[in-house]
């Protein structure tokens, strides 16, 4: 049987990096949990910095370490292939996160032509849950390097035993912007539902993360 490679990125989403580049990015994480215990809680942002190193850049295999900027933080690895699929080299699995570049273990293998309104799915499957991310091109630009793809995320599952069972229902939307195939920009706002047979939490979350500047 003959296993046939996946396609390679578009261009417009492979990477546009070179060996000892250094980018600095902000994330900011913004949850509030709707519960009687949290009545009142004002939502409050945690924001942190994080650097990432490029440390290889060849023929469409790429490697970097990532690390946020305060102490005692561990280092991330990764490495990506030419079809974008990203690999924590931590655990050798594919990272579940989005990264630095297009991240096709977590969003899918996008067609090899971009235009405004083409859409992809990818379904994450792991025991007790189901999980989807849907892709919809919105704006490229040959010119500046720019895609803009609207994100939405679906996940279901349920966790503990038999009437003694939660139910955790997620779903995300925003948008991720890539510049010569590295993101500019994340913005992601949705809610996370944890239903049990005494109560229903609601945890509406956000997240924001900005290329601050590349060296």
């Amino acid at each position: 049987m003959i296993m046939l490679a996946a396609l390679a990125l578009p261009a417009l989403l492979t990477p546009q990096v070179h060996p000892g580049q250094q980018l600095h990015y902000q994330t900011t994480w913004t949850s509030v949990m709707n519960s009687p215990q949290a009545a009142g809680t004002k939502p409050e942002p945690v924001r942190r910095t994080y650097t990432v190193n490029v440390s290889g850049a060849s023929g469409g295999q790429l490697s970097w370490t990532q690390q946020y900027n305060a102490a005692a933080e561990p280092l991330l690895k990764f490495s990506s292939d030419a079809s974008g699929e990203v690999v924590d080299r931590n655990n050798q699995k594919a990272s579940g996160v989005p990264d630095f570049v297009y991240n096709a273990s977590l969003l899918g293998h996008p067609p090899e032509a971009l235009q405004p309104g083409v859409r992809w799915t990818n379904a994450i499957r792991q025991p007790g849950s189901d999980a989807f991310w849907t892709s919809t091109v919105e704006e490229v630009n040959a010119a500046t390097g720019v895609v803009r793809l609207r994100l939405s995320f679906q996940s279901q599952g349920a966790r503990g035993f038999q009437g003694d069972k939660s139910i955790q229902d997620e779903r995300e939307d925003g948008e991720a912007v890539f510049v010569h195939g590295v993101m500019t920009k994340l913005a992601l706002q949705g809610r996370e539902t944890t239903t049990t047979a005494q109560s229903r939490i609601v945890q509406a979350v956000a997240i924001d993360t900005q290329l601050e500047n590349a060296i």
